[in-house]
């Protein structure tokens, strides 16, 4: 037994690429199967969303004291709070005898100044595109009664009005389609070199040569069911047949 030695077997990159190539009708349709369950999903299970944007402009209100009307960062920022403020969504919740309670519009509110402008946009997602529209004007002109209230050094102006979400923002099922191709793509992949590490079968004369180190000496052909019966039995029939009719 000390003759034997343990051997490890050597994973071939080449060897990995053809197994792969050989099943890449696997990989395929793993992938088309796995798009079409998240199209089908976002299509019929997933509810959409729509989402409509204000958008107001701040500038500070010009006095001895104050003579920049660009208003800090800090401000813009103390802002962004105000409009998901307390104080605010809880005034639409009643104006508008919403059931939602505060934490819930509150996740359907989000305030955000883009590339270090002087302009807040305000957006409202609702699965019903007038909802989001009315609760998205409703909560900006509550927003800016709010600030100016509180923060007097601020002056805000509207610049768009809330717009009619023509299509939905969530899901975009083209992407849901793309993410489940590729997790179909990835996970085929995946089994399929796990099967094939796992795999330590000798197949070919090759193999016993590579992993065990032996030579082969003869190589035993695989034959069917049907040719050997053909072999041995055909001629059987044939025979019986002849000797019948010198009878």
């Amino acid at each position: 037994m000390d003759n034997i030695k343990k051997e490890y077997r050597e994973l071939d990159l080449f060897e990995i690429f053809q197994m792969l190539l050989r099943h890449w009708w696997i990989i395929l349709l793993s992938g088309l199967l796995c798009g079409l369950v998240a199209f089908t999903y976002s299509k019929f299970a997933v509810v959409p969303q729509y989402t409509s944007v204000t958008k107001i402009y701040l500038s500070n209100k010009l006095t001895e004291n104050q003579t920049n009307p660009t208003p800090s960062t800090e401000l813009i920022k103390d802002y962004e709070e105000m409009v998901k403020s307390r104080a605010v969504l809880e005034n639409i919740i009643e104006k508008h005898d919403l059931r939602y309670s505060y934490g819930e519009l509150s996740k359907k509110v989000n305030a955000e100044n883009k590339d270090e402008t002087q302009i807040i946009s305000i957006s409202v997602t609702d699965p019903n595109p007038v909802v989001a529209q009315r609760l998205a004007n409703s909560i900006r002109d509550e927003s800016i009664k709010h600030v100016t209230k509180v923060m007097k050094v601020i002056s805000v102006g509207v610049v768009d009005k809330a717009n009619y979400p023509q299509s939905q923002s969530y899901p975009i099922t083209i992407k849901w389609i793309e993410y489940g191709f590729l997790i179909g793509f990835v996970l085929s992949i995946g089994v399929l070199l796990i099967r094939f590490i796992l795999d330590d079968t000798i197949k070919t004369s090759e193999d016993v040569e590579k992993y065990l180190g032996l030579s082969t000496l003869a190589v035993i052909p695989k034959i069917s069911d049907s040719n050997n019966k053909k072999k041995y039995y055909g001629n059987y029939g044939k025979g019986k047949s002849k000797r019948r009719k010198r009878v």
